[in-house]
């Protein structure tokens, strides 16, 4: 699924298990009661739209930077 477009997409109980979801553009897409689990999003474009999904507290690590920058946060290099 890797650069997938899920532009304006709804999505509803959806679950995304191990996917490569690289590059994939969430621009206005929404989730509801989603789960997203072992899933690749790295250069994620607009990963803000993540809000509403679940997902276990080592993804949230993983993809720490696409989601801070979802959030307009600048990481400075040590």
């Amino acid at each position: 699924m890797e650069e997938s477009d899920f532009y304006e997409t709804q999505l509803r109980s959806a679950m995304f298990s191990d996917c490569d979801l690289s590059g994939v553009t969430l621009t206005g897409a929404t989730f509801a009661e989603s789960e997203m689990r072992g899933c690749d999003l790295s250069s994620a474009h607009r990963p803000e739209r993540l809000r509403g999904v679940r997902m276990p507290w080592s993804d949230v690590i993983r993809t720490t930077a696409e989601l801070a920058a979802g959030i307009g946060i600048e990481v400075l290099d040590e």
